[in-house]
């Protein structure tokens, strides 16, 4: 009978493709209906015949149609569809696409919803579009778009429905897309060149839905509730200074632009005081009398998180040194005990103290005094003495107060048969 529509009058048991008019191929090269809204079946035994709508309100016609029931100005009948001339079905029937955008410019942290609604119609006769997200309507009214907010990571459902001012509707495809969560990795450099006296916390935070995403970074020590710092923006890092010396441990926490966040494995790091551990050594210069002083710290963290070292004699500054080898000199120094000291500083402000050093001055006569004697180097030889030894006459006076260092000064005193030597009076 050719009510079926794919050309031919054989009977089917099974559903079949109908055909497009004679002579007409769809954009795709395809000889098929498409767009197709409704359809309808119509008479009885020898009289049947199919009926067809498209989107654009152009009714197909075919089957039986010796009754002229096929409306084409004919009494043939059809066995593929033909178009009924000079009828068109209004309202056509509207249509709509959806995308979705994740964290446009703009409207970072949301979704940006688009229909993009068409009616055959005419432009303006869409009245009302539904967008809808896991089921839920998330937006009822005239506009195409709405800025979704996702209130968690996961994969979403989208589709819209439009509705035209007759009160005909059509749905879109649906739409899916997906929200991640960022992640973040930290790396932790204590005194680097570039940045002596800080520990540089380096965060990498990642984003699926875009580095675009990416909101803020806050960085945490020791477990604390409050951030030490923060990074808006690349290279995502913060310059820490540690208030004391000791063993710290580090995380980082990155939040994107819908909320979501993700936070670091803990890092440990260690920082440490200078140490000064043979802190200074004197060289005296008994002409005309003054000393160098040079000290020796070091720094786990690296030699380059020294600061800078002050000298003491006995609690009052001397001076300072910004710089290996670390010496100062104290110049025209007068006879007398000295005790000094240093205190070494990083770039973290941490301190450490030396021990005391002390020596003793001796400026008679000007020049080196070898021996310690109160009497220089030149003096003694001049007089005959030894320059080496403080007691040239081995009597138990030193040379610088002996009144006779060449000749010996004692008295022999005898107890309980032990003879023992004692300096006259």
């Amino acid at each position: 009978m050719g009510a079926i529509g794919d050309s031919t009058t054989a009977h089917r048991g099974y559903a079949v493709k109908v055909m497009t008019p004679a002579g007409v191929v769809n954009p795709d090269g395809t000889q098929f209906l498409q767009n197709i809204v409704r359809i309808a079946a119509g008479g009885t035994g020898t009289n049947g015949f199919s009926l067809a709508v498209a989107a654009d309100g152009t009714v197909y016609s075919w089957g039986r149609n010796g009754n002229g029931q096929l409306g084409n100005n004919s009494t043939t009948n059809a066995t593929r569809p033909v178009v009924v001339p000079n009828f068109k079905l209004l309202p056509g029937y509207p249509a709509t696409g959806l995308t979705a955008t994740l964290s446009p410019p703009g409207a970072l942290g949301t979704v940006l919803l688009t229909a993009s609604p068409s009616d055959p119609d005419g432009a303006g006769t869409i009245s009302n579009i539904k967008l809808y997200v896991n089921g839920g309507i998330v937006s009822d009214g005239p506009s195409p778009t709405h800025s979704y907010v996702p209130t968690t990571a996961g994969t979403y459902h989208a589709f819209a429905i439009v509705t035209d001012n007759t009160g005909i509707q059509a749905q879109s495809p649906p739409v899916n897309f997906s929200v991640s969560a960022p992640q973040v990795s930290l790396a932790v450099q204590v005194a680097p060149v570039l940045a002596p006296g800080h520990v540089i916390l380096k965060a990498t935070p990642t984003d699926a839905d875009g580095p675009g995403n990416l909101s803020v970074v806050k960085f945490y020590v020791n477990g604390g509730p409050v951030p030490v710092g923060q990074a808006t923006a690349p290279n995502w890092e913060f310059a820490y200074l540690p208030p004391q010396p000791g063993a710290f441990s580090a995380t980082a926490k990155v939040i994107d632009h819908f909320g979501f966040e993700g936070t670091s494995g803990s890092v440990p790091f260690s920082v440490y005081a200078p140490q000064i551990p043979l802190a200074v050594t004197a060289i005296v210069h008994e002409d005309p009398g003054y000393v160098t002083l040079t000290a020796s710290p070091t720094d786990a963290d690296g030699p380059a998180n020294l600061s800078h070292v002050i000298f003491y004699s006995s609690g009052t500054m001397v001076n300072i040194s910004s710089s290996p080898p670390w010496t100062v000199e104290m110049p025209s120094l007068a006879n007398g005990n000295y005790s000094v000291s240093a205190r070494a500083y990083d770039r973290f402000g941490f301190v450490a103290d030396s021990p005391p050093l002390a020596f003793t001055i001796h400026n008679q006569g000007g020049g080196p005094d070898d021996d310690g004697d109160g009497i220089t180097n030149a003096d003694e030889t001049t007089a005959g003495t030894s320059p080496t030894d403080s007691d040239s006459d081995n009597d138990g006076i030193p040379d610088g107060i002996d009144t006779s260092p060449l000749s010996p000064d004692f008295v022999t005193q005898t107890a309980t048969g032990l003879s023992v030597w004692a300096p006259l009076p």
